[in-house]
């Protein structure tokens, strides 16, 4: 509270008398410098120039390479996370947003299209609820989201067609 303080009360003072304006100035100067020391944690280090010894540069990328490598989550999975994240705040229309640029990058993750389902179907959009939760269900017929709201949406679960009709001799071809 004493930063803001010091501030407000030197940006006032700051221009009333032009001969003390570089006094001022270099004051707030230095108020933000310490500030920002505070906050950071850490001093603000000079810029370093010069030659780094090569002794201190092994030192650094042996120790960078004991690190465990992190696990990469590819950007259809960020996408995801961060459609969960607004379904949490009820951000419906974030999260659609969300899970459609994740079924752009990986349009066969069943996941992906019953959370944009439900997504949607929390709007009382349960048309395009409807279209989504059988694209799940065709990719995964035990996804357990999409067999929930499909319930609630009445969607007939149709089993895979095993016809073999197929091509223009399926089309012509006499019913028995």
């Amino acid at each position: 509270m004493f930063y803001e303080q010091a501030i407000a009360q030197l940006a006032d003072s700051q221009y009333q008398p032009l001969r003390q304006f570089e006094l001022i100035t270099q004051q707030l100067i230095e108020l933000n410098l310490v500030y920002l020391q505070l906050k950071m944690g850490e001093p603000v280090r000079p810029k370093a120039t010069g030659l780094v010894p090569a002794e201190q540069i092994k030192r650094e990328a042996a120790a960078a390479g004991q690190k465990p490598p992190q696990p990469t989550v590819n950007y259809a999975q960020r996408h995801y996370l961060r459609a969960h994240e607004y379904m949490k705040k009820e951000s419906w229309s974030m999260a659609v947003q969300e899970l459609r640029d994740a079924i752009r990058l990986e349009p066969t993750k069943n996941e992906f299209h019953s959370l944009l389902a439900k997504a949607y179907f929390m709007q009382n959009l349960t048309g395009m609820a409807t279209v989504h939760f059988r694209q799940a269900l065709k990719l995964n017929p035990q996804d357990p989201l999409a067999l929930e709201y499909a319930k609630k949406l009445k969607i007939k679960l149709e089993p895979p067609n095993t016809d073999k009709k197929g091509g223009l001799f399926g089309l012509f071809a006499k019913k028995r």
